[in-house]
This record gives C-alpha cells, structure tokens and sequence, in this order.
C-alpha cells in the first residue's frame, strides 16, 4: 500500500479509499473473488503506467480532485444513419419518383421521337411507311441520337443519374453540415452546384431540389412539403446539455460498458470483459462519457453530486480516446453500438477532449488539425492485451487528430494501446479476454 501511496502523492488523492473503492466494484459486479492485494497490484502498474495521462486530467479545466475532468457540452440530438436514410429514400422514391420527374421524352425543340418518326414516315411512300414502322424497333436513325431506345432524351437521362448520385451521398449522412470531404464529392458531381464546407446539410439538400427543377412541385405537394420539414427535423441542430467526463479513475475503466448501455466489456459477463483491465493498464487511454447534468445521490446519509462522484452515475454514452507523449489523439468507437455513424457526436465529443487538451497544455484551442492518413498504420494492441480493438476499425468512425504543435503526428513510433490484464485475485498477469481470474485461480 505504501508503494502506491508514494507513486501517487502528487495527485492529493485518499489512495485508501480508491483500493477499497475498486475492490468493491469488481465484488459489487459478479467478481467477489477480487482480493485487495490483487487491486494492489493492479492499481500500482496503473499508476506507473498512466502517470503522463493523471497529469495531464489534473491540468484540465473542471478537474475534481477524483482524477476526472467535468463539464458541460451539448450533445446533439440524435441522428442516426439508418433514420437518414428513410428520409432520403423517401424522397428519392416520391419527390424526385425515382428520375421520372427528371426524365423527359421532350428535347429542346419540343418534340419526341414519334413526332420526329410520324414527320419522317409522313415524307416517304406509303409502302415504305409500313417497313419503317416495323423495322424501328431497336434500330434508331442517326437523326434520333439524342433519344433512348425507350423514347427518353439521353439528356434527361444524364441529368436523372446525376440526381441520384446527388442525392445517394446524402443517404447515411449523419452531419447537419457539409464536411470538406462531403463538400468535394458533391462538386465532383455538380460544379455549379454552389455548395460549401460548413454549408447545412438541409440547405445543400435544398439546392439539389432546385436544381433539378423540383422546388415548385415540392412547394405545391402536400406530401413533399411534409417531407421537407420531417428531414429538417432529423436534421435539425442543438442539442442536449449532458456533463461530460474525461477520466483516468481505475473505476471508470472497470465500469466503461456499465451504464444505460452495454457491451462486450462489461464486466459482469462481457467477452471481452478483462480488457478493462486491458486498457486502464497501458499508458495512453483515457475513457471519457456523459451523465445526465445537476444529479445527486444519497450514500450513507451524504449527499453525492454527480460532478465530484461521475463514476457512480449512470452512463448514457461512453468513447474511448487514446492519447500519447507525441501528442498524437486517436478517437475510438462511441458506445452504444446504435451511435456508429452519429457524426456529429463523435465531432462534439474529439472537440471537447481537444479543447480540454490544449488548455492543460497552454496551447490554442481551436489548433487542431484532423489527419487524412491511417492512424492504424502506426497503432497495435499490446502484447497479450484483451481489449476489444475498436480503434482498428474505421468504419466504427475512428481518427487521428494533432495540435498545431504536435512533435511528430506520423512518427513511426507506435502507439501501444491495451495490455496485458492482471488477475483480481492474485494480481498475476494473464491473456484470457472474458475472464478476470488466470487460468490458476479460475
């Protein structure tokens, strides 16, 4: 215990209770085996491992003395892909009716291709007129280039195609505003479009309509009035005031997927469940989350505040960050697994964390660049570490962001993340992901 106490005296925390607090978690959730000489164990490899991250929480704003930071953001509302995608196949398939409000069998001069074959034939012999007519079937004159064999102007066609890819970008995206890169692909396809990064969404959308002709009959319609307001309302911007905890506590690690959420790391029988373990002992995750603002709650007569005590309160959201003496951000999955694609949370929660950052370091908040290049290219799971490796997937929404500062955002050196777990009951390290014991205490 002295040991521990030594290693943390910078931090003015009450390391007894932080053991006894940790060995309670675990008993309290399906693993009374724990021991307080393995929480020991466990919490002195800890300390020597997060020493760089523990310093760098207690320089946060709204630190709170229990190593986390605290504060407010607002979360925005939720968008999920799958809601986005009802919406814009619903205007896919009834405002735009799949292309044909688009399509035209009329070209510039006014006339379709059965005007252009009745003026043909109206010129020929009136035997002839019997052959043309059952030989034009499949056997267009050049005279007739600008139509389909289905009678449709190869223009309007074109400009169908394009409406659709327009508006297929649009399908699973999440964001209320243009990124750059949603930005450049729209350009790619409508240079004259007249969109922007930064951009609303709905407003890009909008231009789209307008662009293809379609204001007025969606302005008339009933149906695509109701359209219009029900995708600004999935889209809609603002959201939810919910305290936001950047972490290092031992106890926010074991209690990571315990919340209004679960996962494969809970560990009262997740598979992954000793990758808690896996991450509170490597040198560069932080777990951060929301909890709902202003809750209190009653422990032996003392009231709790949920600013002082976050690790006791449910949590609603939960994103992994990992962070590194290079100054190198990695982002992870944000859980619950419905979030997958929620761009806008996964940008509100890397902006906090970064304005979080730089302010313990001195730097200028809004300096932060997001990286184009695989961060995988430079991550790897520990050495016998059984956390989940979230990180590893970008289709999960994973990324690398630097300050303006950063030492060396592509250095080669690799950013080591998870390690190998110890046992709750004898502190001995073991590689077996959905057990907290080694295979000699099991």
């Amino acid at each position: 215990m002295q040991d521990l106490k030594n290693l943390l005296a910078y931090t003015g925390i009450n390391v007894e209770q932080l053991v006894n607090d940790y060995t309670q978690t675990l008993r309290n959730n399906s693993n009374s085996c724990a021991t307080e000489a393995a929480s020991i164990a466990a919490l002195k490899e800890w300390a020597t491992q997060k020493e760089y991250l523990i310093r760098q929480v207690m320089a946060m704003p709204g630190y709170n003395g229990n190593l986390q930071s605290v504060g407010v953001i607002e979360v925005p509302y939720e968008i999920t892909p799958n809601v986005v995608y009802t919406s814009i196949s619903t205007l896919w398939s009834n405002l735009f009716k799949n292309g044909d409000k688009i399509t035209s069998k009329v070209d510039e001069n006014g006339k379709t291709i059965e005007d252009y074959v009745n003026e043909e034939l109206a010129s020929m012999p009136s035997k002839v007129n019997i052959r043309s007519i059952a030989s034009y079937s499949g056997k267009q004159p050049m005279t007739y280039a600008i139509f389909d064999n289905n009678g449709y102007t190869k223009e309007s066609l074109k400009k169908a195609h394009m409406a659709e890819s327009l508006v297929n970008l649009f399908r699973y995206y999440t964001a209320t505003r243009l990124t750059d890169e949603m930005a450049a692909k729209i350009k790619e396809l409508c240079p004259d479009l007249g969109v922007a990064s930064g951009m609303k969404t709905t407003r890009a959308l909008g231009k789209i309509i307008k662009r293809f002709g379609l204001e007025d009959k969606a302005a008339g319609s009933v149906y695509g009035k109701e359209f219009i307001a029900n995708y600004c309302e999935v889209m809609k911007e603002g959201g939810i005031k919910r305290n936001f905890v950047v972490s290092v506590n031992p106890i926010d690690y074991l209690k990571m997927s315990i919340g209004e959420f679960t996962s494969c790391h809970d560990i009262r029988g997740g598979g992954w469940r000793s990758g808690t373990i896996a991450y509170m002992l490597d040198g560069v995750s932080m777990i951060t989350y929301t909890i709902k603002p202003n809750e209190t709650m009653e422990i032996n007569g003392t009231t709790i505040d949920s600013k002082c005590r976050p690790e006791l309160f449910s949590k609603i959201e939960r994103n992994v960050f990992h962070w590194d003496h290079l100054h190198r951000l990695i982002q992870s999955r944000v859980y619950p697994q419905a979030k997958d694609g929620c761009a806008d949370l996964y940008t509100a929660f890397r902006h906090e964390v970064q304005r979080r950052i730089a302010l313990a370091n001195g730097w200028e908040p809004d300096a932060w660049t997001n990286r184009k290049r695989r961060y995988t290219e430079f991550t790897i799971a520990g050495e016998g570490a059984t956390n989940y490796p979230d990180w590893s997937y970008e289709r999960f929404g994973g990324n690398l962001s630097t300050p303006g500062r950063s030492r060396d955002p592509y250095s080669t050196e690799m950013i080591i993340i998870g390690a190998k777990p110890m046992c709750i009951k004898c502190g001995r390290r073991h590689s077996t992901s959905s057990r907290m014991k080694c295979r000699n205490c099991y």
